[in-house]
């Protein structure tokens, strides 16, 4: 029983981290966003996708990893901004500086945009992602978890110590209690 909660402790104290770390990243990711009006955390972005613009390869609620990139070529999928909406489109035509995007589910092309206005290459595509982060995000869960969490470790920690005393029978039949820490 000592091993399970060990191993309890260990596993409870992990994810303790986890979840703080969790918790400092999205900070960071609210101040860079926020104060510094860049939306790029270590050379990639993670989009969440909100229209069915790149259906079938892309669905409503999708996750997205973005990467910063110089290099583009026809068929990559890149995530642009356009006033204050993020477009993820497939590139269709390069000239240059300026390329010609497409959502594959579109009858019509994309207004001409610069190289400049690009954030990144798509590079990774979680189906159905935004429904785990949306879930994952909420307020209510993130503190919900964190508390389970904390009064799990208590409970652990603060189970009572076994008994560590011994009765010792002397040999004039006297009885002596000894204590084994």
């Amino acid at each position: 029983m000592k091993i399970i909660k060990k191993i309890m402790q260990v596993f409870i104290n992990v994810l303790l981290v986890l979840v703080t770390l969790l918790i400092l990243f999205l900070v960071y990711r609210i101040v860079s966003i926020k104060f510094f009006k860049k939306d790029v955390t270590l050379r990639y972005t993670f989009y969440e996708i909100a229209t069915g613009s790149m259906e079938p390869t892309l669905t409503v609620k999708d996750f997205i990893i973005v990467k910063e990139s110089d290099k583009y070529s026809v068929g990559d999928i890149i995530t642009y901004k356009e006033d204050n909406s993020y477009i993820t489109h497939r590139i269709i035509k390069i000239n240059g500086d300026t390329l010609v995007t497409k959502g594959d589910a579109n009858n019509s092309e994309d207004k001409i945009i610069s190289k400049s206005e690009v954030i990144g290459k798509v590079v990774k595509i979680i189906p159905k992602g935004g429904v785990i982060k949306e879930i994952i995000l909420t307020p209510k869960i993130i503190f919900t978890l964190l508390v389970t969490l904390v009064l799990i470790n208590l409970c652990f920690s603060l189970t009572k110590k076994e008994d560590k005393r011994a009765i010792k029978l002397n040999k004039d039949e006297n009885i002596e209690i000894i204590d084994l820490y």
